[in-house]
């Protein structure tokens, strides 16, 4: 039933999804996709989160949020970005139903800066009260598994072959945001000049402060690069030096409480067993993670 209601409406689309990490970038994917002439991603809305959410509204609902026949000849392919797919049970099995097709993008970050970042939003918008990032840590269950990758992406590739999945590093895609845009107009047939080059110097602005935001990106790149040539020692420097810095630049009456040092010691350790089978299972070097 399904497949007669998708040739109907249109034969291909939606064609990829970006199903996360939470505060990893995603907001970057999303305007740099949309940023393209021969990719559709919904303009009205970033997350549609019909897998998670809004399952039981139906496929023609889902389907609304894209372009019809008459229109999809605009496009070589079109999706969305709903970053709790990811740590979603549910969402790879339905995903697997209906776009058995798909490919998928994925940023991931350094899970404790993940965490943190979610907290930092959490406090700014005034969705949390917690005094502190451990407190907040025990208020909001999911901050800690949403960094669990190897558990969530797990789960996806028992529903999909390995070859569907562009996997991004958060800290790499600072470092060098061209390679990131080349890498993802290789994956999913599109030019690459047609990317909106902008977007090069917009990876993610973690503070509301614009130099703020380029003081972060610009300690980001030099730890990459440093630990690129094995100067190991230098990144440990810049990282711990540049965090402090950039937690006093940034304090105001929004801000959050700064991430202690202890905090992020412990759970660096806690995290480790599952970056260490990431690692195995992406067989890729993570060691930019515990700096």
């Amino acid at each position: 039933m399904y497949f007669k209601a998708m040739s109907e409406v249109n034969s291909k689309f939606p064609n990829f999804l970006g199903i996360g990490a939470m505060r990893s970038g995603t907001s970057w994917l999303f305007a740099l996709l949309g940023s393209h002439p021969e990719v559709f991603v919904p303009n009205d809305v970033k997350e549609v989160h019909f897998f998670d959410r809004y399952y039981n509204k139906g496929m023609p609902w889902y389907l609304s949020f894209f372009p019809s026949n008459s229109a999809a000849a605009t496009y070589k392919v079109a999706g969305e970005v709903t970053p709790m797919y990811l740590y979603s049970e549910a969402v790879p099995a339905r995903v697997r139903k209906h776009l058995p097709d798909a490919k998928f993008v994925v940023l991931l970050r350094n899970p404790v800066d993940r965490a943190y970042s979610h907290y930092k939003l959490a406090f700014h918008e005034g969705f949390t009260k917690a005094a502190s990032f451990s407190c907040f840590l025990q208020e909001e269950s999911t901050a800690f598994p949403r960094g669990l990758y190897a558990r969530q992406l797990k789960r996806w590739f028992d529903h999909f072959p390995r070859e569907r999945f562009l996997i991004l590093i958060f800290e790499e895609v600072v470092c060098d945001p061209a390679q990131a845009m080349a890498s993802i107009a290789s994956f999913l047939g599109i030019n690459r000049q047609g990317f909106d080059e902008r977007l090069l110097t917009q990876v993610v602005n973690p503070s509301k402060s614009h130099k703020l935001g380029k003081l972060y990106n610009y300690g980001i790149k030099l730890s990459v690069c440093f630990r690129k040539n094995d100067l190991n020692w230098a990144a440990h420097f810049v990282a711990r030096t540049g965090s402090r810095m950039f937690k006093f630049l940034g304090e105001s009456k929004r801000t959050a409480p700064p991430l202690e040092e202890s905090v992020r010691e412990r759970l660096l350790a806690a995290y480790q067993k599952n970056t260490v089978e990431l690692e195995k299972m992406l067989k890729r070097d993570l060691s930019l993670w515990q700096i």
